[in-house]
């Protein structure tokens, strides 16, 4: 059959409709469909431990989103590609246990230290807690959870403690990571029948930072092995901080063992901001930012936007963005435009542009003008290649305008580097939960 690559990425698209990130990019999309003879189509995996998963617990799954595609009832084969193990043990290279195949595509952001977060009532007693643990890690609040909901700092926090704590003590090992990179790493081990590297890189270390701990809420394995994890750490007297969005008794999916565990040490919440603070908020962007915004609309930003954080710096970056190209002073008029804009979902397209320059640029601590301009150094190229991904596959920005932002770039430049992005993604699990988290920001920002 002519084009069996892009009818069964078809498939592949009508899956991900009823089936999450974790599923598509661990057990559906490595599928290769490699044949298709009588109505019936040969899937190829990876390894026959991933073939007995799909089997098992997809395939109905398949067939229907194949009799979709087709408009007829498909039959499903498997097979496992040649000159794979079948179900050996992988072992991870000694000296190198920490390496899941995966890289981070940043390190904890530099950008967010305890020197430039904002305090005041709503999350004072939070970053108090959080500097005590890092200054004394393992003899004060251990374990330390933090929740609330999203876009209120929580992170900002956990990063602050990992400079903080390294500051302090060099040689400390802090990890940094999130609850979903913790199940997907866990499950990656349990594939490959490596469960000891895993072990080595969560239970010999003096401080974990893990947020949105809640993901492991409801999965089993993952949860049975976090509190074999939080016991050996706890045990220790090593530090443990967790974030959430919202406190252990309201994790429904929350074994009580982990419950009981979680409120063994001290719970701290951030609420949504003040006045008082979302306006000393807005100041510090627009510093950042170098504009200068008037005091009357500075309350006024802060009187229509009280949900998140990210909002409120996502409203001033617009700002910043058009005051510099129409080299005009920051007006009530452009902040009430943009505040509107952003409530009614109508922003214009250079501003969603500017809001993705901006927050993916500060995810990757590179310059927007070195992002915009036809650098190859990696870091750049990266961060240059999800912004066009966001620009187009999110935010449904066209090819032309995109290559525009980018010096005139044609249409196969751009779709290169967004495909880029679409395979680094579908091998790469701690990449795309970053790049996801781009997105939420991004979309948090435009109040969506």
């Amino acid at each position: 059959m002519e084009n069996l690559d892009a009818i069964w990425q078809q498939v592949l698209n009508e899956l991900a409709k009823t089936h999450n990130d974790t599923e598509m990019t661990l057990w559906l999309a490595p599928l290769k469909a490699v044949g298709f003879e009588e109505n019936t189509i040969t899937l190829e995996n990876e390894n026959e431990f991933k073939q007995k998963v799909v089997e098992n617990t997809y395939t109905s799954d398949i067939r229907e989103a194949l009799t979709a595609v087709f408009g007829f009832s498909v039959e499903v084969d498997y097979v496992i590609a040649e000159n794979q193990p079948s179900s050996e043990i992988h072992n991870v290279p000694e000296g190198n246990a920490m390496n899941f195949g995966t890289k981070d595509i940043r390190s904890p952001n530099y950008e967010f230290s305890f020197d430039n977060f904002i305090v005041g009532p709503s999350n004072n007693f939070a970053y108090a807690a959080c500097s005590r643990v890092a200054e004394k890690p393992g003899v004060v609040y251990n374990p330390l959870l933090i929740y609330g909901r999203s876009g209120l700092g929580k992170t900002h926090l956990l990063m602050a403690i990992y400079h903080r704590m390294l500051s302090i003590n060099p040689n400390a090992v802090v990890l940094y990571t999130t609850g979903e990179s913790f199940f997907n790493e866990f499950l990656s081990c349990l594939q490959n029948k490596d469960t000891e590297a895993f072990h080595n890189k969560y239970r010999y270390i003096d401080v974990l930072l893990i947020d949105d701990i809640h993901f492991i809420a409801g999965k089993t394995q993952a949860q049975e092995e976090f509190f074999h994890t939080f016991n050996a750490l706890k045990g220790a007297n090593h530090q443990i901080v967790m974030t959430s969005d919202r406190p252990p008794k309201e994790m429904e999916k929350l074994e009580e063992r982990l419950r009981t565990r979680f409120e063994s040490g001290l719970l701290t919440d951030v609420q949504t901001p003040e006045l008082e603070t979302r306006m000393a908020i807005i100041r510090k962007k627009a510093e950042k930012e170098n504009i200068t915004i008037p005091d009357n609309v500075v309350l006024y930003i802060a009187e229509n936007l009280k949900s998140n954080i990210r909002q409120l710096e996502g409203i001033v970056t617009s700002m910043a963005s058009y005051s510099s190209a129409l080299k005009t002073p920051i007006t009530m008029e452009m902040a009430q435009t943009r505040i509107n804009d952003m409530v009614s979902g109508t922003m214009s397209i250079e501003d969603q542009i500017d809001l993705i320059l901006s927050s993916v640029c500060e995810f990757f601590v590179v310059p927007i003008n070195d992002v915009k301009s036809n650098s190859r150094q990696a870091t750049i190229a990266n961060a240059r290649q999800v912004c066009m991904y966001i620009m187009r596959d999110v935010m449904r920005i066209s090819l032309n305008d995109i290559g525009m932002v980018f010096g005139g770039k044609n249409h196969s430049t751009v779709n290169y580097s967004i495909n880029q992005v679409i395979k680094q993604m579908q091998k790469d699990t701690t990449y795309r939960i970053n790049v996801n988290n781009i997105i939420r920001n991004v979309q948090e920002s435009l109040g969506r």
